[in-house]
C-alpha cells in the first residue's frame, strides 16, 4: 500500500497491527495439517474432509534452474507442494517459472486439463475428463526472488482464488462440487517429486506441460510450506454471518440493483465487512469508488475508496446539499456531526494509504452510536498483516439515523435513483458528489452489514485502552 497520511491527520486515530499470518492472510498455520519448513520431505497425512475445500501455500525464492525455460515439448515442471495422485490429487508446481495449480478427482492418467485456464471440472472430450488448471498471471518468477504462493480451492461452492504475493486471480468453476477428492491417497510431497509416478498430485501421462514424467525436484531455497482442509476466513470481525442484514457479494450488472433490508436499531450500531480486490481504475486520481452503502443522501453511510484510500462516510438525519466540509483528503478528517454550521455529516479516511491493484483486501467499519467511535479494520492479502484505527466522534446521537432508506448497494452506484446514494450529497464540488461517483470494477467476493458490533471484550487487545490515551492527551 502506498502510505499517504501525514502524522498530524493520524494523530487523530490509533492505529496497530494486530495480526500477521505469515503464509495466508485468514488461516492460521497452526490450523494446517500439513507444515513443512526449509527441507524437502514426503508426509502421510490423515483423511481430509473434501466438502471443507483446500487451501495450499508456500514461500520460496526460487533459483535460476527452478525458472528455466525448456519449451518445445522439454518444459520445465518443478514441484512445490502437492498431495495425492494422478487419479485423484492437487498440487503448486512451477511451469517454465509460472506458478501452475492442478487438480483432479476420480478419473487416472490418461486424462488431463484443456487449454488453460481450464476451469470446467467436467468431461469436454476425449482426454479431458474431471481436470481444474490454470496459471497465475503474473507470469515467470524471478530467480532470486521471494515469492508466497497460495491456492484456496472451495469446490463446494465453485469458487478458486489463486495469489503471488498477494496479487489474486479468481475463477468460477463448473462440473466439480462437495465431494471432489482433491487429496487422492492423501500423501504429501514437498519441495520434491515423490518416488513413484502414480503419486504426482494432479499430474498425467499425456506428454504436455502437466506431464507426470517431466516434474522435477525444487531446487531453490523455502521458508514455509502448508495445506489447510479449509479455506480462508474472509471476516475479520467477530460476527455472526448468520446475524447480518445482508451478506452476499457483488450487486452491480443491474442498473435498479440494489437490496432493501430490514429496518435496524440505530441504537446498536453497524459493522460493515467487505472482501474485494480492486482493478487500477478503481484506484484513480480525484475519482471516488462505491464498495458498500445503506441508505441515502439524507440519512445514509457507506464505504468508498476516494484516489484508492478507503474513506468511511455517515449521514444523519441530514439533507442533500449537507457535506463533509472539513474533510480533505490527505490533510483532514471530519469527525464531527456539528461542524460547519451542522452538517449533520462526517468522512474519515484511513490511515492505511492507497490500495494496490490486484491485491485482496477485507475492510471492516463498525460504528458504535452509544460511544461515539469510529473503528476500521483493514487485512492486506499482500504482507498478512491486519491493521487497526479507532477515531473518536464529536455530535454522534444514539438514534441518529444512519441507515436512510435502508436500501443496500455493493459496488454499483444506483443509478436509477439517486435519493439511495448513501451519504452522498448534490454539490459537483464534492468527491462525495453523487453523481460523479464511479462503479467498483474489480473483484468483491463478499459484502456483510450487521445491525450489531463487536463487544469491546472482542477487540484487540489494548485498542480501546490506546484509543481512550489519545483522546485525553488531546485536550
Amino acid at each position: 500500500m502506498r502510505q499517504l497520511m501525514p502524522a498530524a491527520l493520524l494523530a487523530a486515530a490509533v492505529t496497530m497491527p494486530v495480526q500477521a499470518d505469515t503464509l495466508v492472510a485468514g488461516l492460521d498455520t497452526g490450523d494446517a495439517y500439513y507444515t513443512g519448513g526449509a527441507t524437502e520431505e514426503e508426509f502421510s497425512a490423515t483423511n481430509p474432509d473434501h466438502s471443507l475445500g483446500l487451501t495450499i501455500a508456500v514461500d520460496i525464492t526460487p533459483s535460476a534452474s527452478d525458472v528455466a525455460v525448456g519449451g518445445g515439448g522439454t518444459e520445465n515442471l518443478v514441484s512445490l507442494l502437492e498431495t495425492g495422485g494422478q487419479f485423484s490429487g492437487s498440487g503448486l508446481y512451477l511451469v517454465e517459472g509460472v506458478p501452475l495449480f492442478i487438480t483432479k478427482s476420480n478419473t487416472n492418467e490418461t486424462q488431463g486439463p484443456n487449454t488453460l485456464p481450464d476451469t470446467d471440472g467436467g468431461n469436454e472430450g476425449a482426454n479431458l475428463n474431471s481436470n481444474i488448471a490454470m496459471k497465475h498471471t503474473v507470469g515467470a518468477l524471478a530467480a532470486g526472488s521471494t515469492y508466497k504462493i497460495h491456492v484456496a480451492l472451495d469446490n463446494t461452492n465453485q469458487k478458486l482464488e489463486f495469489a503471488v504475493n498477494g496479487v489474486t486471480n479468481y475463477y468460477d468453476l463448473t462440473g466439480i462440487g462437495s465431494g471432489w477428492n482433491w487429496s487422492g491417497d492423501d500423501g504429501i510431497t514437498y519441495l520434491k517429486i515423490p518416488a513413484g509416478a502414480s503419486s504426482r498430485g494432479g499430474l498425467n501421462d499425456l506428454g504436455g506441460e502437466t506431464d507426470r514424467d517431466k516434474v522435477a525436484d525444487y531446487v531453490g531455497s523455502a521458508t514455509e510450506g502448508a495445506i489447510w482442509n479449509a479455506i480462508p476466513n474472509d471476516f475479520i470481525v467477530p460476527l455472526n454471518p448468520a446475524a447480518a442484514l445482508y451478506n452476499s457479494g457483488d450487486t452491480s450488472g443491474d442498473l435498479n440493483n440494489s437490496v432493501s433490508v430490514a429496518n435496524p436499531a440505530h441504537t446498536q450500531g453497524l459493522t460493515f465487512n467487505i472482501t474485494f480486490a480492486p482493478d487500477a481504475a478503481d484506484l484513480g486520481s480525484g475519482d471516488t469508488v462505491l464498495l458498500m452503502e445503506v441508505g441515502g443522501t439524507q440519512n445514509g453511510t457507506g464505504l468508498y475508496l476516494v484516489d484508492g484510500v478507503p474513506v468511511f462516510i455517515s449521514k444523519q438525519n441530514g439533507l442533500l446539499e449537507d457535506t463533509p466540509g472539513s474533510f480533505d483528503l490527505g490533510v483532514s478528517n471530519d469527525t464531527s456531526f456539528t461542524d460547519n454550521g451542522d452538517d449533520n455529516t462526517i468522512a474519515i479516511a484511513s490511515g492505511f494509504g492507497a490500495l494496490d491493484a490486484g491485491v485482496e483486501y477485507v475492510l471492516a467499519a463498525q460504528l458504535d452510536t452509544q460511544t461515539g467511535r469510529l473503528i476500521l479494520r483493514l487485512r492486506d492479502g499482500a504482507t498478512g498483516n491486519t491493521l487497526v484505527e479507532a477515531f473518536n466522534l464529536t455530535g454522534q446521537s444514539p438514534t441518529g439515523n444512519w441507515s436512510g432508506d435502508d436500501t443496500v448497494s455493493v459496488g454499483f452506484n444506483h443509478s436509477s435513483n439517486t435519493s439511495s446514494r448513501g451519504a452522498l450529497n448534490n454539490n459537483s464540488l464534492d468527491p462525495f458528489f453523487r453523481d460523479d461517483v464511479l462503479n467498483f470494477t474489480g473483484v468483491i467476493e463478499q459484502a456483510t452489514y450487521w445491525n450489531l458490533i463487536p463487544t469491546p471484550a472482542a477487540l484487540p487487545g489494548g485498542l480501546t485502552l490506546l484509543a481512550t490515551l489519545a483522546m485525553r492527551r488531546r485536550r
